[in-house]
């Protein structure tokens, strides 16, 4: 039940009051005289006290709830009963607040962030919903379990949801507003009866910049058909302006060459900037901050230019410390401010540089000659000289049979190739699995007898990839070549510019044949059939690569083409410095890759923090990451076992503004509805208009709307009707008119 007028329920609870204010008042003590009768009157006084304060009591009882009677009448009390809230006709509505507090609203403009101006407009919409109306608040920044219910069922206590508006902080989570929509839509899990078909608003405040919506939230067609009457989809303007500013891309190390300095690495990062923000040519200064190194880098920029990269050289100190094993935590900023503070500092965990060890994992005297082959070499010779063409280089290379292999040979390793894959085991293939999970790069070539095996299920299944590797090679009579534009990929990216060259005087005579589904790996090589003929995929922190020729010229041309050194150069190196870089993890991650095949648990600090968080072996963690910055995993006995990067993805931040048509059509496309976007006056009158209040215009938006129910005006009205008889009644029986001579009588 509610009040038309409350203010004159108030004021009549206070005038209440007077009746008790006028007792006591008349109960003041006169001076007593003294006379004759006075020992009479006092005996009939005593006779009769118990029963007059009784009376006096309830003569003032009925006097109070006369005046809060007529007070609360001319108040005017509405019953809205269970039906009558949830039936559409009664005009109340569930307005569900969907705030993106996603690191996009960090960005800044026209002086105040994006969230401060979706505050404001959902507290704005709350103070223009009538009595009777709920709310409810939805968070649009998602970790990876989605959105969060912030204020859940819709309540009636409004200043319960406007607090929670108040107390909402931008976070660097993504903002996952379709996702946040869906969730605003469902309806609440106790809903019963007439409450479950209230009709329902869903109030998107946002700034709709593009990291708001994501991939997740590309604009599609609207649904076909008419929306549903029972939601209505409103959002507030998206914001037209493009700030100044430049963000992080990527910041990735770069593969340390045979002739690159011992203890130095080179640290690549691109940037790219807003169009607003193209213009002139200069030069933006980047720092890189190790700990135990620092540098610093500039950027140049050209007139117009949108992406730019540069290279930052770490020196590193020798000797390292102990936690060279596990790595070392690296941050690189932007100097100075621009529209979006949450893009301008990237981290990164990588090893120092050092000598590459790598195990080649062939039979124990199988080094002689072969069909074909020249200065009777086997594959083990050609991969050897390839990863170790002159005797100073960085590359250390050890042998081991198949037999002997497990996760004590490869421990101190970074690379582990296969020549001899038949022969491995189910415990060896499992530790060659666990390796590259670790962060190891693991090549396998196809063993050089042409008989059929199974040489790559086992390692194919180790690393999850749904890949077909035939069981025995195809001859190619006459020879096939390689296509004359290979495709770009990461591991080979050093090598696009001469990698057509290199390519073409290779003619391969006997492979096997690869299929791979679409976005499950990269191709490194392609044949002119478009057929490929080495592959790669991450599997963990590491990754595998697949190669459908053995290293033997009785397969092809290759080892003794200018091709196989800058190949294998090229796949090892850059594969290890991708897998030292490679433990980062996402804000809103719930898991983290585990260190090591033996991780029995631990917990994980923000290298800044002293609280930790429970992970277990399997790497899952209790709460998801929040914030970026670097952190470790602790074993069960408090030493550090892995570093990890915690940091957003470059697209989350995104400062691009979206159109009004833009977010109409993502809005239809994530809850079928009736869509308005605009101002928030003129989404208040949609509310309203929609509800069927008696508000129409925008002027008249702005005052609340007026309460709706049954009057109960009249039941009040006869209730102080009865009270006002009863109060006569008693009054005149409580003076006891006519009772004096009856007591005379008495006495006498």
């Amino acid at each position: 039940m509610t009040f038309a007028a409350p203010g004159l329920l108030m004021a009549g609870a206070m005038a209440a009051a007077l009746p008790i204010i006028i007792h006591l008042l008349f109960r003041r003590r006169r001076r007593p005289v003294p006379w004759a009768a006075m020992a009479i009157l006092r005996e009939a006084i005593r006779r009769t006290e118990r029963r007059r304060r009784i009376e006096r009591w309830l003569l003032l009882a009925l006097r109070c709830l006369l005046v809060a009677c007529v007070a609360a009448a001319v108040a005017e009390p509405l019953w809205r009963s269970d039906s009558a809230s949830g039936s559409m006709s009664a005009g109340s509505v569930d307005a569900v607040i969907v705030l993106d507090d996603g690191v996009a609203q960090q960005c800044e403009s026209e002086g105040a962030t994006g969230l401060s101006r979706a505050q404001s407009s959902a507290l704005s919409i709350i103070d223009g919903l009538g009595a009777g109306d709920r709310a409810a608040l939805v968070l649009a920044g998602s970790a990876e379990s989605g959105p969060r219910r912030a204020v859940w069922p819709p309540t009636a206590d409004l200043e319960r949801v406007r607090d929670a508006v108040r107390s909402a902080t931008a976070t660097h989570l993504p903002s996952r507003i379709p996702d946040a929509m869906r969730i605003a839509a469902a309806p609440e899990a106790d809903a019963r009866g007439g409450d479950a078909r209230r009709r329902r608003v869903i109030v998107v405040c946002s700034d709709h910049r593009e990291g708001s919506w994501g991939s997740d939230g590309r604009a599609g067609p609207a649904p076909a058909g008419d929306a549903p009457p029972e939601i209505l989809a409103v959002a507030t303007e998206p914001s037209e302006d493009d700030p100044q500013n430049v963000a992080f891309m990527s910041v990735a190390p770069m593969p340390r060459g045979p002739s690159t300095p011992d203890g130095t690495q080179s640290i690549r990062a691109t940037l790219s900037r807003s169009a607003s923000a193209a213009t002139g040519a200069r030069t933006q200064d980047i720092s890189v901050e190790a700990g135990i190194a620092a540098s610093r880098a500039a950027v140049p920029w050209a007139e117009g230019q949108r992406e730019s990269s540069a290279d930052a050289m770490l020196q590193w100190p020798a000797p390292l410390d102990a936690d060279a094993g596990v790595g070392h935590a690296l941050t690189v900023s932007l100097e100075g401010r621009d529209a979006q503070p949450a893009d301008n500092v990237r981290h990164l965990v990588m090893d120092a540089g050092g000598t590459l060890r790598v195990v080649v994992i062939d039979q124990s005297g199988d080094s002689g000659a072969s069909d074909g082959a020249i200065e009777g070499d086997r594959g083990v010779r050609w991969i050897s000289r390839a990863l170790r063409p002159v005797d100073d280089a960085d590359v250390s290379v050890e042998t081991v049979d198949p037999s002997s292999l497990g996760a004590r040979t490869l421990r101190e390793a970074d690379a582990a190739v296969a020549l001899r894959p038949d022969l491995l085991d189910a415990a060896s293939s499992k530790a060659l699995g666990d390796f590259a999970r670790a962060g190891g790069v693991v090549v396998v070539f196809p063993p050089p007898a042409r008989m059929a095996s199974s040489w790559a299920d086992r390692m194919l299944a180790e690393g999850g990839l749904a890949w077909t590797v035939s069981r025995e090679p195809r001859e190619e009579p006459g020879g096939a070549g390689l296509a004359s534009e290979q495709p770009r990929s990461t591991l080979l990216s050093q090598l696009a510019p001469e990698l057509r060259d290199l390519a073409s005087p290779v003619v391969i005579t006997r492979r096997h044949t690869i299929e791979m589904p679409p976005s499950s790996g990269e191709t490194l090589l392609a044949m002119r059939d478009g057929s490929v003929l080495a592959a790669s995929a991450p599997v963990g922190r590491g990754m595998i690569v697949i190669v459908a020729v053995a290293p033997e010229v009785s397969w092809s041309s290759m080892p003794v083409k200018p091709i196989m050194v800058p190949l294998m150069q090229e796949v090892i190196r850059q594969g290890a410095a991708i897998a030292s870089s490679a433990r980062r993890v996402r804000t809103g991650s719930i898991r983290v890759e585990p260190p090591s095949a033996t991780f029995g648990g631990g917990q994980l600090r923000m290298l800044d923090s002293p609280l930790g968080i429970p992970v277990s072996p399997d790497g899952s963690l209790s709460e998801p990451l929040l914030r970026p910055g670097c952190a470790e995993i602790a074993d069960a006995s408090g030493r550090r076992v892995a570093l990890y990067a915690v940091d957003i993805e470059p697209e989350w931040a995104s400062c691009t503004p979206t159109g009004r048509t833009s977010v109409e059509q993502r809005m239809a496309a994530a809850v079928p509805a009736r869509v308005t976007v605009g101002p928030v006056s003129e989404l208040r009158a949609a509310i309203a208009a929609w509800r069927g209040d008696r508000v129409g215009s925008s002027s008249d938006a702005d005052e609340p709307a007026a309460p709706q129910g049954i009057s109960l005006a009249w039941i009040a009205f006869a209730v102080a009707m009865a009270l006002a008889l009863a109060e006569m009644a008693m009054g005149r029986a409580a003076s006891h008119v006519g009772a004096t001579s009856a007591s005379a009588r008495r006495v006498s």
